[in-house]
């Protein structure tokens, strides 16, 4: 990933964190919100491996810890393992299908959440929608002449 698009990707997780933050009530239904967090960790540890994966989840997971009311370090970890197992699940699977992206952001919301069906749901069924916004955001297009 190009040195630009790293300073781009870490404004964005501080932007998100605050985001989550101050509009949870607003996009809740029924008390369940979803979480935009880990599907930016999803996406960046599908499309661009395990490294990124991994960098993308230690300070996504810290900027949750600083803004949240856990103990330091648990966001951190899991949100470390979940970059870097779909780092590792990226060369393997169809990432660009919905359905995998569904799939992949539901089972790895269920390691954080706890078991919360609802707020996995919701989350998983928003990932492709964002999924395709991070894609055209973050993705160099070569142009063929």
């Amino acid at each position: 990933m190009y040195r630009r698009n790293q300073i781009w990707l870490y404004i964005s997780i501080i932007l998100i964190g605050c985001f989550e933050l101050l509009f949870k009530q607003r996009f809740s239904i029924a008390g369940v919100f979803p979480d935009l967090m880990m599907i930016f960790v999803v996406f960046f540890g599908l499309f661009y491996g395990p490294k990124q994966g991994l960098q993308t989840g230690l300070f996504a997971g810290f900027i949750i810890d600083l803004l949240g009311e856990h103990f330091l370090g648990i966001n951190i970890f899991y949100y470390m393992s979940a970059g870097v197992v779909c780092g590792f699940l990226g060369d393997k699977i169809y990432k660009e299908s919905p359905f995998t992206q569904i799939i992949s952001v539901f089972f790895l919301t269920m390691l954080i959440s706890k078991m919360n069906i609802p707020h996995c749901l919701y989350t998983a069924l928003i990932s492709p929608f964002v999924f395709f916004i991070l894609e055209q955001i973050f993705f160099q297009r070569e142009e063929v002449f």
